[in-house]
């Protein structure tokens, strides 16, 4: 025999490497480290972690919770926490390793769970997936997966005295096809006295696993967990602001907490903390309400260019019921404005142009010397010069595009309406009034002698009838100082000649407008009659008059001032009043077309009649007193925000709302009613943290006119929670409930607040 193994040892070898390579297999679903504290705590307290990171599912595996699992681990060291990590765990390892942890609590300190990898939620409970979890249907969770209410009766029976537990399991459940009920993301979970609870998403979301190293949700916690100085529950409020800002807000990380004190990974110098901490919140706050602000200056020249093919159409519809069909045809195309001489989008929050049209449509407006900004205000005399009877108009800019001006307003006597006006000259009859285009001079230069021929005129009310004839020309005059209650102006007069011919009559009237390059709009018009007759009731002469032109940044420091005026030291901040300088961020979500966009509220003057604050997204200054007030800040409707500075609400207290500033309400013909009710107290939970608040109802009945709402009946319903904690409201919830409204359902949440 040639020199070798005998065949039965040559046997018993090969049986031992088969047996040693079973074992390394089984082996590689488990690997576990112990990682001692690479330094002591400064805190010099006792502090714990138990990781697991769980990559090779056989159905669905992950790129990174393992990569996650051994960067935390690391960085959780590095603070001074003795830890273990688990890679790729079953569950019979997943629950020796959490019965360790409890055991190894008892003895105090600090402790932080953290988990990575699958998670599902079933009947409102949590279930952590170990990788060798073999799940065919509903009823194999509760044996094939570990409760994460585990982690926590775990950490509650060893009486610590803080715990930590990090959920990054919300990703999509890759056994939904198999269950009856398939749920998106994890179920909110309450934390109890002393924990926090961080997920990656909110309850009912689902978190990208990524596509770095790294999850998305753990590259920002481990940007924040050695940073010196930052307390727990603010490192957490970084690592949303982080996740919100890459994701554009299609993830929002969420939080529960009922920590009685602060933790901080990495104590420091807390003041020079909280200063870089302030600016690094309030350049991404900046950066966010810019990128929201250029998104809803779109919507708003969207809504323009809709308004304004909507009012184009109706105008053809009544050309052609006025037996006009070739006019009709002949309208030209709305005509695209002149090159602005510099146009560009207010990236910041010091933009001005803020442009309003409902509480969820909002645009930044345009920078264009010429054009009006949002919020001016113009204020009129409108005087019959037979009569002498006199009666006011009031006209706000609530939108700026470059395609046209959106405005709400008319005469005093009448509910406001909303229009847009675009570049060109045309006229309409408001009520007995001839209107020429009134921002006519503010899209481009107009010149001497220009004219405009054979206008054809909206809501004509002159020439109703197959027998009537009318011609209406205009044509720039030229420049002159015209005097009117409100200064003297440089203003170019535009005159329009109309010549009306009847069975038996005819007559030549003319109308004269000045506009005002410095008042930006039109500052005076007349109506004579200069020669024939026609029925008194088309002949009526009048004058138009400015008394009043406030252009929107002066009203704002007005209404500042006047709160400033008011507001005692004595006062501010004691109580449940909030301070000068306390801020929240929401998260506001259109329920029909799931755009999300955020915010942050600060209040600037704290006085004896009320509380002031304004609103990143269109710097408005708001005041709120003691009387209840549904007020919209352009994004959503806010019942009193501070509700409970001026005392606590009773259960079961009712009282119907007479101020409101709804835009919808302030149409003509609309008719509103809101009866408000305090439900009572109840918690609440919004990525901020979980509240005690107290819960309003609002009940909006009402027929509702404009923008196609033909005194529709609408019954919405808006609830509201205020916290004692965080000094303002923390959620808001719209629904429509019946009928028929332009107003979406939304949500609103806080995302974070921050008080002195």
């Amino acid at each position: 025999m040639r020199p070798g193994l005998h065949p039965r040892r040559l046997t018993e070898l090969l049986v031992a490497l088969f047996a040693m390579a079973l074992a390394l297999v089984a082996g590689a679903a488990d690997r576990q480290l112990q990682i001692a504290p690479v330094k002591t705590p400064a805190a010099k307290e006792r502090r714990v972690a138990l990781v697991i990171g769980n990559s090779s599912y056989k159905a669905s595996p992950l790129r990174n919770p393992v990569n996650d699992a051994r960067a935390v681990a690391k960085a959780l060291a590095a603070t001074g926490f003795k830890v273990t990590v688990i890679e790729d765990a079953t569950q019979t390892t997943m629950r020796r390793a959490i019965r360790a942890f409890g055991d190894d609590l008892g003895a105090g300190g600090v402790g932080l769970f953290y988990y990575a990898g699958h998670g599902i939620q079933l009947k409102g409970r949590n279930y952590l997936v170990p990788v060798n979890a073999e799940i065919d249907r509903e009823g194999d969770v509760e044996d094939q997966a570990i409760d994460a209410n585990l982690v926590l009766e775990r950490m509650d029976e060893a009486h610590n005295t803080l715990n930590l537990v990090i959920l990054d399991a919300c990703r999509n459940n890759p056994f939904a096809r198999s269950f009856r009920s398939a749920s998106r993301g994890l179920a909110q979970m309450d934390a109890p006295s002393g924990t926090l609870i961080a997920f990656a998403t909110a309850p009912g979301s689902v978190a990208a696993d990524g596509d770095g190293k790294n999850g998305l949700y753990t590259q920002h916690l481990l940007a924040n967990i050695n940073r010196p100085g930052l307390p727990i529950e603010q490192l957490f409020k970084e690592v949303r602001i982080g996740v919100t800002r890459d994701t554009q807000d299609r993830q929002v990380p969420w939080e529960s907490s009922s920590l009685k004190g602060n933790f901080f990974f990495v104590p420091g110098d807390a003041s020079a903390a909280s200063e870089a901490q302030r600016r690094e919140i309030e350049k991404t706050i900046a950066d966010r309400v810019a990128a929201d602000r250029a998104e809803q200056q779109r919507q708003m020249e969207k809504t323009i260019q809709e308004l304004l093919a909507r009012q184009r159409a109706e105008f053809e519809e009544e050309l052609k019921r006025r037996g006009q069909v070739a006019a009709a045809a002949a309208l030209p195309p709305a005509p695209p404005p002149p090159a602005p001489v510099k146009t560009t989008e207010k990236p910041g929050p010091s933009a001005q142009q803020v442009a309003a049209v409902s509480p969820s449509l909002l645009g930044t407006g345009i920078d264009d010397s010429r054009l009006p900004r949002v919020g001016d205000l113009w204020e009129y005399a409108i005087t019959d010069t037979i009569s002498h009877q006199r009666r006011g108009a009031r006209f706000e800019v609530t939108g700026v595009s470059k395609d046209g001006i959106l405005e709400t307003g008319g005469p005093t006597d009448t509910k406001p309406t909303t229009r847009a006006h675009a570049a060109g000259a045309s006229l309409r009859y408001v009520g007995d009034i001839l209107q020429l285009s009134p921002y006519l001079l503010d899209f481009g230069e107009i010149k001497d002698g220009q004219a405009w021929r054979s206008l054809v005129v909206e809501n004509d009310r002159a020439c109703q009838g197959a027998s009537l004839s009318c011609r209406y020309d205009a044509k720039v005059v030229g420049h002159e100082k015209v005097a009117v209650p409100a200064g003297s102006f440089d203003a170019v007069k535009v005159v329009v000649d109309f010549n009306w011919s009847g069975p038996s009559q005819t007559a030549w009237r003319q109308f004269a407008y000045w506009y005002s390059p410095e008042a930006k709009r039109v500052v005076k018009a007349s109506a004579r009659t200069r020669a024939g007759m026609m029925p008194a009731a088309l002949a009526n002469d009048y004058d138009v008059e400015l008394t009043a032109f406030t252009p929107g940044a002066e009203r704002k420091r007005a209404s500042s001032m006047q709160v400033a005026a008011n507001a005692p030291t004595s006062l501010a901040g004691t109580g449940a009043f909030p301070k000068v300088g306390d801020s929240w961020e929401y998260s506001y979500v259109d329920l029909t077309t799931k755009l999300r966009k955020t915010t942050r509220i600060e209040v600037s003057n704290v006085g004896k009649d009320g509380i002031a604050d304004s609103a990143a997204h269109d710097n408005d200054v708001r005041t709120y007193g003691p009387q209840p007030e549904l007020v919209s800040n352009h994004l959503w409707l806010e019942l009193s925000p501070y509700l409970l500075s001026f005392g606590t609400p009773k259960p079961g207290d009712t009282w119907h709302l007479q101020r409101t500033n709804v835009s919808l309400c302030r149409q003509q013909n609309a008719n509103c009613r809101f009866d408000v009710k305090v439900v009572g107290q109840e918690k609440v939970a919004t990525p901020a943290g979980t509240f005690d608040a107290w819960r309003i109802d609002v009940e909006w009945n009402g027929n509702l006119s404009g923008f196609g709402l033909n005194n529709t009946p609408t019954w919405r319903q808006i609830q509201y929670w205020y916290s004692d904690a965080a000094k303002r409201l923390v959620k808001t919830s719209v629904r429509t409930r019946a009928g028929t409204t332009t107003e979406p359902d939304y949500d609103v949440d806080l995302i974070g607040y921050k008080l002195n």
